[in-house]
């Protein structure tokens, strides 16, 4: 079985940040670990250097174990229909990229 990864790149709306982080440590992450393959993930924040560089301040990513990373997020997007998506996320600026994983992963000996 493949691994692969999703990462997402968003912004809580204005003045609504609390509320973000709230809903997507809570709800989200727990909505999508539920769709098959989806099997782990983590959220990020932009540390002061990388603000500049990026107009996003969230990444969330997930890693995803399936033979093929577009069914994988076909099935996610069937999903969302279902999910309970909160309005402190600003939807216009969201950026998603899947990739799949090539050679084993590296660990320090």
């Amino acid at each position: 079985m493949a691994q692969h990864v999703l990462m997402v790149m968003s912004n809580p709306v204005e003045g609504r940040e609390d509320e973000y982080n709230d809903w997507y440590d809570n709800v989200h992450l727990g909505e999508v670990l539920q769709v098959p393959g989806f099997v782990a993930a983590r959220r990020y924040v932009a540390g002061p250097s990388a603000r500049g560089a990026s107009t996003h301040r969230y990444l969330s990513i997930y890693e995803i174990e399936a033979d093929s990373l577009d069914e994988a997020l076909a099935a996610l997007t069937a999903g969302v229909r279902s999910m309970r998506m909160s309005d402190a996320i600003d939807t216009v600026d969201v950026a998603a990229w899947g990739f799949t994983a090539v050679g084993e992963r590296q660990v320090r000996a």
